[in-house]
């Protein structure tokens, strides 16, 4: 609105008028106790501008935060994603996110699937591939380049053999990851475009998925559901990298417990797809487990330990040897090694003390000049 259109509106509001109480007649006259005004067309007029400059107000304010997607962002993508599925299903916001998320990993369901299979034959693939690494690794420097490359086509040989790619596992968390980026950062800044929407179309007890949920119940499902699929997802990690599967066990372990304070004030929009993905994964990791639905689909079981390998842990037992540590028998060793070495270290520089002892309080001999 102009500066001058405003100080009109002021001097026009500031004005006397007649009585509130007014008719107007067809003939554009206002009759206020048997009298007729003739400033009832000026008034009518006024009124007009001023509903016409608010409504322009308004329109001005509301085209601040009015939602402008672009078409190679994923969140941008994302939030048009769930309009869509609200407005062609009829539901509200909180039962659009959950049926997004369905549909979305619906559509990654065949990566998880090869991510299985792939897996599955590496697991078994890796006493071979560590008897070949081990022979490789023992000859050291000696190995020339003609012997690297004769285990180079070993390798390759053990791959096609297993029908497995290494490269393979990462197909799925590079292709997971941007959908996930893309939903989270999506809907968390849907509030400030749908508020007036979110605000009253959330489900069960937050109705308003614009704030957090007010029991705290959404983030502990959501911490709950992901500690289930990292305990049901355990040996699978173990089998493929027996070295650091029980160190990425823990530390999802540790990380689903302390994600209950960092999301428990972020909006319930985000705690609900939080939720729904994790569900998902807890149900998709409890059919894999599944002998008849891995067979279907062709996915090898997990071969059994191999005898002197450690064995996974449940999360009591990590708890419980995290506060209470136990120092391993390489640790014991390798402590008494150096208690031995100090002690040698010791022993020689007191006989090297106790040695030049003797010439203490000697005067040495300096020749005369």
């Amino acid at each position: 609105m102009r500066r001058s259109q405003v100080g009109a509106l002021s001097t026009a509001l500031a004005e006397p008028r007649f009585e509130r109480a007014r008719t107007f007649a067809t003939n554009s006259t206002t009759q206020v106790d048997g009298l007729v005004s003739t400033g009832a067309v000026d008034d009518t007029l006024d009124k007009l501008f001023i509903e016409q400059e608010v409504s322009n107000a308004v329109a001005d304010a509301m085209s601040l935060s009015t939602w402008d997607p672009i078409w190679y962002n994923v969140a941008d993508n994302a939030i048009h994603t769930v309009n869509a599925f609200r407005d062609f299903s009829g539901l509200g916001y909180g039962e659009a996110v959950v049926g997004v998320t369905v549909l979305v990993r619906l559509g990654l369901f065949p990566l998880f699937v090869k991510l299985q299979r792939n897996s599955a034959r590496m697991a078994h693939m890796q006493p071979e591939m560590r008897t070949l690494k081990a022979k490789l690794d023992a000859m050291g420097d000696n190995a020339d380049q003609e012997t690297q490359i004769k285990y180079g086509l070993q390798m390759r040989a053990l791959f096609k053999k297993y029908e497995c790619n290494p490269f393979s596992s990462l197909v799925a968390p590079m292709v997971q990851i941007p959908v996930f980026m893309g939903m989270f950062f999506g809907l968390r800044k849907m509030p400030a475009f749908f508020g007036a929407d979110l605000s009253k179309e959330g489900m069960f007890w937050f109705s308003d998925l614009t704030v957090c949920d007010p029991f705290y119940i959404l983030p502990v499902l959501s911490a709950t559901t992901m500690l289930a699929s990292v305990e049901l997802n355990k040996d699978q990690m173990l089998a493929t990298n027996p070295a650091q599967g029980q160190i990425m066990v823990n530390v999802f372990r540790a990380m689903s417990i302390v994600m209950v304070p960092a999301i428990a004030n972020f909006p319930a929009l985000l705690n609900l797809y939080w939720l729904t993905n994790n569900s998902i994964t807890a149900l998709q990791a409890t059919a894999f487990r599944n002998a008849s639905i891995r067979k279907a689909l062709n996915i090898w079981e997990m071969p059994k330990p191999v005898p002197g390998m450690p064995q996974p842990q449940g999360i009591m037992e990590t708890i419980q040897n995290t506060v209470q540590r136990k120092p391993s028998e390489a640790e014991k060793i390798k402590d008494h090694n150096e208690a031995v070495d100090n002690k040698k270290k010791v022993a020689a520089m007191t006989m090297g003390s106790n040695s030049g002892g003797t010439t203490r309080g000697r005067k040495k001999f300096r020749a005369k000049r």
